[in-house]
């Protein structure tokens, strides 16, 4: 049983105790506070279908889209500048990602508040028409394709300069390394003596 001199000994830690508790609120309501202020955003990047039209109308062939979804996650307003992929094997290469056409994709700059949400999309036949295999290989898919493939990201850029990298799905990955090297120049023929 505790005696009166162990008591007072075991009271001196009472101030030492409520500072320690109050420094840490502090630091939580510093924590709190600090968060909202954040930009926030989750980006997701893959191969969909987009199917347009209603009723018992069903599209057969309905054409392949890269999607770069976008959704603000945090409360304060996000402006996406810019779209970009990205090799981390790769420094300082990157490949500037345009939008496809207005009435299916969102346009740069576009402004997202809280929950907001915006889709960039861009048919595959589009990609593979406005990109060059050999240099979108260079710069982000170097031999070998499918282990450096893996590191394959889509950068989004926001006007705060804040960079959101995320991985790309592995459909839209290994389209990708197949596009490439079905669409790599072949060699030039031997010239004869």
């Amino acid at each position: 049983m505790p005696t009166k001199p162990d008591w007072t000994f075991i009271n001196t830690f009472a101030g030492w105790l409520s500072a320690v508790g109050t420094l840490l609120a502090v630091i939580v309501s510093l924590y709190l506070s600090r968060r909202d202020s954040r930009i926030r955003l989750h980006v997701n990047v893959g191969i969909r279908k987009i199917f347009i039209g209603t009723g018992k109308h069903v599209v057969k062939n309905a054409p392949d889209f890269i999607v770069i979804a976008v959704t603000n996650v945090g409360r304060r307003t996000a402006n996406v500048t810019g779209l970009f992929w990205k090799n981390w094997l790769i420094r300082r290469q990157y490949l500037y990602q345009i939008p496809g056409e207005a009435p299916l994709s969102a346009q740069i700059p576009a402004k997202l508040g809280d929950g907001d949400e915006a889709d960039f999309t861009v048919s595959l036949e589009a990609f593979a028409a406005t990109n060059d295999p050999g240099e979108f290989a260079r710069r982000c898919l170097p031999r070998p394709r499918i282990l450096t493939a893996r590191f394959l990201r889509m950068q989004v850029r926001t006007s705060t300069r804040h960079t959101f990298s995320v991985a790309i799905e592995k459909e839209l990955r290994q389209r990708l390394v197949q596009w490439v090297k079905e669409k790599r120049p072949s060699s030039p023929p031997a010239e004869a003596p």
